[in-house]
């Protein structure tokens, strides 16, 4: 990891320690844990407010976490995501969920 990206992820999870000071976490999970508020913390901070992290070792870590029941999903922008198996099952019976990145729905991946 790189000076920038350590500044970086240090930065981030510290707007989330200060969000959290200043609002419930109940108004949090209402609001997004990568709501507005967030976001102008770390623009005071003097980082961009990405709530997607692109480190390839801490992706990686975070893939590891998860159990081989979770489902590949995808969208247009390309990265794959994974879903838990009730969300999964909810997406086939005709829920719909969208990317945050390109507002596009997810579809299941064919890797899967």
């Amino acid at each position: 990891m790189s000076p920038e990206e350590r500044r970086q992820t240090i930065v981030h999870e510290a707007c989330h320690v200060a969000a959290s000071w200043l609002h419930s976490n109940r108004m949090l999970r209402l609001t997004g844990y990568h709501g507005a508020l967030w976001a102008a913390l770390m623009l005071r901070a003097g980082a961009q407010p990405d709530p997607f992290c692109t480190v390839p070792h801490v992706v990686h870590a975070m893939q590891a976490i998860r159990t081989r029941n979770y489902v590949r999903v995808t969208c247009d922008c390309g990265p794959v995501s994974m879903f838990s198996p009730q969300r999964a099952a909810k997406m086939r019976k005709g829920s719909t969920y969208l990317c945050r990145r390109c507002f596009m729905p997810f579809r299941f991946s064919e890797a899967a």
